[in-house]
């Protein structure tokens, strides 16, 4: 039960959050964000996920070179 319950609780207070933000927000609101999405310089969040995705390995190298002599 415990274990079931540190998978799920997590996952509904985000889809409750997401949830109530949604429901917060009016429909211009909504609109413009929605439009702000689409103008996005799709350049930049690719750069920031890559730069990302290269910090995580970075790192999974240097612990793995790290336990190695263990």
């Amino acid at each position: 039960m415990l274990k079931k319950l540190k998978i799920f609780l997590p996952l509904f207070i985000g889809f409750f959050l997401i949830y109530y933000s949604y429901n917060i927000t009016s429909i211009a609101e909504r609109k413009f964000i929605i439009n702000s999405i689409i103008k996005a310089d799709y350049k930049y969040i690719f750069l920031s996920f890559l730069i990302g995705i290269l910090s995580h390995l970075s790192r999974a190298h240097r612990w793995r070179y790290m336990l190695n002599p263990l």
